[in-house]
């Protein structure tokens, strides 16, 4: 009877508290900003989308964190996104950053324009009316992007005057043209240059940048861009500008205080002009220069860019802004004209760089931009380049291995003895296979400040798995936080561009194997956890018109690293998308194997050369018989 009672009581009091409103817990009371610096070490979209789906409390202020910055590749992922934004205005409030990439697969000019120019005009004009649809819900939009090809319509003018209108807060444009290269006997129509004329239509914008991602069709700002960025933006901070007419002397005439981020293409501007331009501009932190900008950087005055911290260019750019305001080496004059010459090179037995380095107390990333032929002085002359810069964190370069120094040993012990502080360090050794990941291991591991490290190489026919070497690299560099290793072909193309590596996405030719992995800590700062995701390409087919159908493998991956005996698995989740373009390749894309499957390839290849022999020596003996019985 007791008993009876109590259980009664209990169901009461259940029912009793199941009518009141629920209590929070202290996780759903923290406040938001709280709760949105949790969400911020969640790299993972879906992992943020699964936080604030733990309760009501918690989804209003996680929420924000899952759509606060977009980018959409593909004309699916950019229908199905913009039309859910369209729909749902709660969630288009939360968007910052939008990003747009309407068709991310590359062709030819000619097959553009005569083949596929009504659909791609569909395309972008449909993307377009989406984002119109759209912007008046996204009042918290701050940067916006778009990457089209060089035949975007004059339909999606209309999106930048209604972006211009609605999203008040818009404060930074980016306009990425992949100009292709035109079919022989196709016209460029003169429209297709200037089809973005309602951009001239911003004011007061931080962030402007027009560039170009392949050779072939120019991009150009036109008049009423001139004017916009010269009379209307005063408080300009980045500027990015690969276009034909930066000589323009409205452009090259115009100073903004406030400018920190500065990006040039190919210019045939007057070198005495872009001095003053740069001399003007003393807020610069950031500047990247394109290889083909031929100026004579040491015309500079030595207290030009103070505050200079990061440079992206060649080794002679970077020698010349070293000798800036010094007498110049071996008898050149400060003043000479500049020829493009290798003065500074690494190929110059005689190049060196000045004692007294102005960049030396400025100066924490720099990034060689093209390849550095490997050469019996390219080790002497990296330790050149490397040993004034002190204050160096981060270094990005890409070696050539080809030829007759194809080893790339000796420049990675010369940047490990010249630069031991690095931070980050992303090196990649393109044209054949050089060096194996243990002995990469080996020779970085006196960098005991390495927190980030990236590796993009042409793998060994026999070599250890991504993961182990991901963990010999954390074992022996202890302050590692990410480790990106990246196979690419042997064949001698352009490396992966930097975006494609920072999206951690795969573009068919560019890599064949990459793993991306982060390495947690425990309060010792011992590695213990490794997460993994690998990327694997698997060619399936290429048909006669080299229409490549390739598969892209994706597995994550979670290591115990504290196993001494090696890795043990803890979770393992593997996709499989597939993807088809076309290649102007008339090989397919070659997967190198693993060990295992190496030694398994080749016994199934001795098994069908038996096979194969035994059929031959069938059929001579039977062609023997027939031949005696004629």
């Amino acid at each position: 009877m007791w008993r009876s009672t109590l259980a009664v009581g209990r169901l009461e009091d259940v029912a009793k508290c199941s009518a009141t409103p629920s209590s929070t817990t202290p996780f759903e009371s923290l406040p938001s900003d709280l709760l949105l610096e949790v969400a911020s070490y969640l790299s993972d979209r879906g992992e943020r989308l699964q936080l604030s789906l733990t309760s009501t409390h918690v989804y209003p202020k996680v929420i924000p964190s899952v759509y606060n910055s977009l980018k959409l590749s593909g004309p699916r992922q950019c229908h199905n996104t913009l039309s859910m934004l369209r729909d749902t205005s709660s969630l288009a409030r939360h968007v910052k950053t939008l990003e747009i990439y309407p068709e991310r697969i590359p062709t030819s000019f000619g097959q553009r324009y005569s083949n596929r120019g009504e659909e791609e005009h569909e395309c972008y004009a449909s993307m377009a009316a989406l984002v119109i649809g759209v912007a008046p819900y996204m009042d918290a939009l701050q940067a916006f992007a778009w990457h089209c090809n060089s035949s975007s319509p004059r339909s999606v003018d209309p999106m930048w005057d209604t972006l211009r209108r609605c999203c008040l807060n818009l404060k930074s444009l980016t306009m990425v043209s992949s100009s292709v290269t035109p079919a022989a006997g196709i016209a460029v129509p003169s429209t297709l240059l200037h089809s973005h004329d309602k951009l001239s239509s911003f004011s007061n914008l931080t962030t402007f940048a027009l560039q170009a991602t392949a050779s072939g069709v120019p991009s150009t700002l036109s008049e009423h861009q001139l004017d916009m960025l010269t009379l209307r933006c005063p408080n300009l901070q980045s500027l990015t500008l690969d276009c034909t007419n930066i000589h323009d002397p409205r452009l090259l005439a115009a100073t903004w205080p406030h400018l920190h981020t500065l990006t040039l293409g190919p210019t045939s501007a007057d070198p005495q002009t872009l001095i003053l331009f740069l001399e003007r501009h003393a807020a610069i932190e950031n500047l990247s220069l394109s290889p083909l900008i031929n100026i004579d950087l040491s015309l500079l005055p030595k207290d030009a860019l103070p505050n200079l911290k990061h440079f992206t260019g060649t080794v002679d750019q970077l020698a010349a802004l070293s000798w800036r305001g010094q007498p110049q080496p071996h008898g050149q004059g400060q003043g000479q004209a500049y020829t493009g010459t290798s003065r500074f090179s690494l190929e110059n037995p005689q190049a060196q760089f000045p004692v007294t380095n102005p960049l030396a107390r400025s100066l924490e990333s720099l990034t060689l931009a093209g390849r550095i032929v490997l050469k019996q002085l390219t080790p002497f002359a990296m330790y050149t380049v490397l040993v004034g810069l002190t204050k160096l964190t981060e270094l990005r370069v890409v070696f050539d291995v080809q030829g007759e120094y194809g080893d790339p040993s000796a420049v990675v012990k010369t940047i490990v003895a010249a630069r031991p502080g690095l931070e980050r360090l992303e090196l990649t050794c393109v044209g054949k296979a050089s060096l194996s990941l243990e002995t990469f291991s080996k020779l970085l591991h006196r960098l005991k400040n390495l927190r980030a490290l990236s590796l993009t190489v042409v793998q060994l026919l026999v070599d250890e798995t991504l993961a182990s070497a991901a963990k010999r690299f954390a074992l022996t560099n202890p302050r590692l936080t990410t480790v990106d290793i990246v196979y690419i072909h042997p064949d001698p193309h352009e490396p992966p561009s930097a975006e494609s590596l920072q999206r951690k996405e795969s573009v068919l030719g560019e890599f064949v194997r990459a793993g991306y992995y982060t390495i947690d800590h425990d309060v010792r700062n011992v590695p213990t956890t490794l997460y993994a995701v690998e990327q694997l390409v698997l060619p399936t087919r290429t048909t006669r018109d080299l229409n490549h159908s390739s598969s892209l493998e994706r597995t994550r991956t979670t290591y115990d690293l504290r196993d001494d005996a090696g890795l043990r698995l803890c979770s393992q989740t593997t996709t499989t998308t597939t993807t088809t373009t076309t290649k102007n390749r008339r090989w397919s894309t070659p997967v190198l194997p693993t060990p295992v499957a190496a030694a398994t390839a080749t016994k199934k290849i001795d098994s069908k050369v038996s096979v194969l022999s035994a059929l031959l020596l069938m059929a001579t003996v039977w062609g023997g018989v027939a031949i005696d019985c004629l």
